[in-house]
């Protein structure tokens, strides 16, 4: 039989959950886990009232170069998830996820103009790794889920910024940032983070 939804969610964000926890290892208070909807907290694409983040991660000439191919061509080009999360933190980056509402195939194109390398490492679910001086962007395409099928999804691409961070696992895993830094924040992940929450987007 299969697990009712509650179980499904937590299921599907074990593997998310393992990165998000050095959240919770940074905190000396405990975290408390919250399920349910957070819309309450939307803010516009402008940012969350001019905050920002900063680090070697985003001022890394690599990183811009990669933001920039997108902008220039009048695309959005968002840090997205774990580093965005840690930067505030105060957590080393690791890697760095960009979201765009440029297609893999616009992508793809741009980075060659660009004269940088595209690899379609998951060309089916949006993403292309883009290679600036050595290192590998992941650019995924804003996303939505047309189907669920327990771990799988169907999902179209271009949706908006709204749409594609629903999909996310946790609210702090929803915070993006504009190449300049400015944090936009369209879940009130925010809020949680400062609160050392752990909530799940969307009905747990």
């Amino acid at each position: 039989a299969r697990p009712p939804a509650a179980g499904r969610k937590l299921l599907d964000s074990a593997a998310s959950l393992a990165g998000s926890m050095a959240f919770v290892l940074h905190c000396a208070v405990g975290t408390v886990l919250h399920l349910g909807r957070n819309r309450a907290h939307v803010t516009g694409f402008g940012g969350e009232d001019g905050m920002k983040v900063s680090g070697a991660w985003l001022e890394n000439p690599n990183t811009q170069a990669v933001m920039g191919m997108l902008t220039e061509a009048g695309h959005h080009a968002l840090a997205v998830g774990g580093c965005v999360r840690n930067s505030l933190l105060g957590v080393p980056v690791v890697d760095v996820d960009i979201a765009t509402d440029a297609l893999p195939e616009t992508v793809t194109k741009l980075a060659e103009s660009a004269g940088l390398k595209a690899v379609p490492t998951g060309i089916a679910h949006g993403t292309v790794t883009v290679v600036s001086g050595g290192e590998g962007f992941e650019v995924t395409s804003f996303r939505h889920d047309e189907e669920t099928f327990g771990r799988h999804a169907r999902v179209s691409f271009g949706a908006d910024l709204k749409q594609d961070a629903a999909r996310r696992d946790f609210t702090m895993n929803a915070l993006y940032a504009q190449a300049d830094g400015t944090l936009v924040d369209p879940l009130g992940g925010l809020k949680d983070l400062r609160a050392r929450r752990l909530r799940f987007v969307g009905n747990a």
